[in-house]
Formats: structure tokens, C-alpha cells, sequence
């Protein structure tokens, strides 16, 4: 919800509401706790035991929970590994010493699997509410969790531990002092289950009912509203009079001259499509444009300038003595080749100047116009 609002922008417009996730505290409920069920597995009343209940598949971080219940076996502790779920790294979880494997569990056989556990070891970084922490927590297991995933429902040292994501000396130091500290995990059992009821089911189920009441009461004041302000518009409407007073008007029959013109197929097939289409008349207007004023830039050097004087004086063939004359006179030769540079300079800048400008005042005149039989179709179909 925090990241709808700041960062996607959801209800700034209209408020927006929460449908929460609830859980069926009858089912998952402490009291289901069965020593059958723990004798049926071959766990004994001093046993802890680890449980992991989801998909058993490498997104969800079984890695960790592996490797930490492993540890902990390494160390003697009496630790007796629980797995519900199936997945693609079921097989390696299932070589861990003591584990059983039970497969999909729902209903009350889940709610049975949860509360005969001790602690529940859930280190996957990619749950978007968390179900299996909330149902643990119903059931009244304490819940070691990744820290992003859990935090609104796992309250650090209080129903249970969070850590940082992928951290396993975390998870490990967290899962440990909750297995060797019968008093703590006593007190966070507790702690878990009264948590949980701010989940209860029928409290959400509530709480979203309150909400269609309220959007309810809203869409029918607008409703109301509507009625009131529409209701002059309804009742001339319903007058014969008005509508053949209404109807008598060139407005209200549309043979006003826009809607005429703009409302006539064959004035917009002869007259509008080739206006229309002139989007690539001025595209190639534009490119023109660009290239006259590249070619205006390369005019504007002087290193061609000199050059082109160069090869105007000395095409001809017949000039070749008259050219050499000149040459005697250094005085001479200079100042003409400065007066064609600068002339050709001129010429160019003049140019390239009336180019722009021309190009400039076609593509305006062509907005303009456009944006005129645009506001004139919607003039027109506003008054048909």
C-alpha cells in the first residue's frame, strides 16, 4: 500500500482501501498441537522442530534452511527437521538426518503440522504477503523470517526473529537462540497467537465490507448529485415545447455551415484529405530547410571561398598570360580576389537568411491553418 501511494501515485485521485489477507484462526489454532502426530513422525516430546511449509524450490531460499538445520544438527542439538511442500529441491532436503517429508498438507492437517512445530524457519526474500508466517503465527509458532517479507507481521524479539535477506549467519543465530531457550520460545508462542488476531478473518472480511459500504454511500451522493443537477436539463427534455422549439433552430437541426462542411463525407474526402496529408509536405519542408542551411554553413568558409576565386581565375586557358600579368602586380591580384571573397560572402548570407525565414513562415502558416480545421470539426460536432 506504502508503495502504491508514494511511488506509483495510486489514490491521489480517490482514496483508496486496503483488502487484507486473513486467516482461520479455528483451523490454525495452538490447540491442534498433537503428540500423535509428532509420535507418528518420530519426534519426541524434548524434540525441536524446524519446519518449512511452501514450495521447496530455489526462489524461496531452501539453501539456507538446509544449511542452518544442518549446523545445528552438527552441534548436537536436538533438532528434528519438518518439511510440507513439494518442489525441485525437495530431494536435497530430503538426505538432511531425522527429516520427514510430508508433501501437501491443507486444513486441518496443516493447521496439526503447524502447532506440533516449534519454530518455523522461513528465509524466503520474494513473499509478497506471507501466508505460511501468518498461519504459523496463528498456530502459535514463532517465526524466524526475512526481514522486508515479515516485518508487518513478525515483530523482532517480540513473536519471533527477522534477519536480512540471504544472510545465513543471520538466520542461523536467530533460529539458535529460539531452539535453545525453551522460556523465550514459550513466551513468543504466546505472543504469536495474540498477534495473530489483528488477522482473523472474520475481522477482515469486516473491515473490506465497511470499505463497499463507505465506496456505497459515495456513488450514491454522486448519484444524487447528478440527479440534482441534471434534473432542469431532464425536464426541459420532457417538454414537447422545448424540443420543437429546440429542434426548429439551425443549432439544434445541425444546419449551421460548419457542421454542414464538416459533417459532409465527400467535403472531407476532396477537401480535408489533401490538407491532411501535408504532414509530408512539411516534413520534407523541414529536411529542405536543414540542408539549405547546411549548405549555407559550407558556403560561409572561407577556405572554399578562397578556392572557388582561385578556380574562377584561372579556368580559362586563353587567361593563362593575363593571369600571369596579374601575378607582377601583387597589389592588384590581392585586392580582387578580396572583393570576390567578400561579395561571394554576401551573396551567401543573403541566401541563406531568405531560406530560413521563408521556410520558417510556411511551416507557422501550416500549424496555424491546421489547428483552425481542427477547432472548427470539433466546433461543429459539439453543435450537430
Amino acid at each position: 500500500m506504502k508503495k502504491m501511494r508514494d511511488e506509483w501515485g495510486y489514490g491521489t485521485a480517490s482514496e483508496l482501501k486496503e483488502w487484507g489477507r486473513g486467516v482461520d484462526m479455528n483451523i490454525f489454532s495452538p490447540e491442534r498441537r498433537s503428540q500423535a502426530f509428532r509420535a507418528s513422525k518420530g519426534i519426541s516430546e524434548n524434540d525441536i522442530v524446524v519446519l518449512w511449509v511452501s514450495r521447496i524450490v530455489p526462489e524461496k531460499r531452501p539453501d539456507i534452511w538446509l544449511a542452518v538445520v544442518k549446523r545445528l544438527q552438527d552441534e548436537g542439538l536436538p533438532i528434528k527437521p519438518l518439511v510440507v511442500g513439494s518442489g525441485t529441491f525437495e530431494k536435497y532436503l530430503s538426505k538432511l538426518k531425522n527429516v520427514t517429508c510430508c508433501g501437501w498438507l491443507s486444513g486441518t492437517a496443516l493447521g496439526e503440522a503447524y502447532a506440533s512445530s516449534d519454530v518455523l524457519l522461513f528465509p524466503s526474500d520474494v513473499e509478497t504477503f506471507g501466508n505460511v508466517t501468518l498461519e504459523a503465527l496463528s498456530s502459535g509458532c514463532p517465526s524466524v523470517v526475512e526481514a522486508k517479507c515479515g516485518e508487518h507481521l513478525v515483530e523482532h524479539n517480540v513473536n519471533g526473529l527477522t534477519c536480512p535477506a540471504g544472510d545465513f549467519e543471520a538466520f542461523y543465530q536467530a533460529t539458535r537462540s529460539i531452539v535453545v531457550d525453551s522460556r523465550l520460545r514459550h513466551q513468543m508462542s504466546l505472543a504469536a497467537r495474540e498477534r495473530a488476531w489483528k488477522y482473523e478473518r472474520n475481522i477482515i472480511l469486516q473491515q473490506m465490507a465497511e470499505n463497499y459500504k463507505v465506496c456505497y454511500l459515495v456513488v450514491t451522493k454522486l448519484y444524487h448529485f447528478y440527479l440534482l443537477f441534471m434534473q432542469d436539463a431532464i425536464i426541459k427534455h420532457r417538454d414537447p415545447a422545448f424540443l420543437k422549439r429546440h429542434l426548429s433552430s439551425s443549432e439544434g437541426a445541425g444546419r449551421n455551415i460548419l457542421s454542414i462542411l464538416c459533417c459532409n463525407y465527400y467535403f472531407i474526402k476532396m477537401g480535408a484529405e489533401p490538407f491532411l496529408n501535408t504532414s509530408r509536405g512539411v516534413q520534407d519542408l523541414v529536411d529542405n530547410t536543414a540542408e539549405c542551411v547546411t549548405m549555407s554553413r559550407n558556403r560561409l568558409s572561407c577556405t572554399e571561398f578562397m578556392s572557388s576565386a582561385n578556380l574562377n581565375t584561372l579556368t580559362n586557358d586563353d587567361d593563362i598570360e593575363s593571369q600571369r600579368l596579374i601575378g607582377k602586380d601583387d597589389d592588384q591580384s590581392k585586392k580582387s580576389r578580396r572583393s570576390l571573397f567578400f561579395s561571394s560572402y554576401a551573396t551567401s548570407v543573403c541566401s541563406s537568411f531568405s531560406n530560413i525565414s521563408t521556410s520558417r513562415a510556411v511551416y507557422y502558416m501550416t500549424t496555424i491553418l491546421s489547428l483552425a480545421i481542427v477547432f472548427s470539426i470539433i466546433y461543429a460536432s459539439y453543435t450537430v
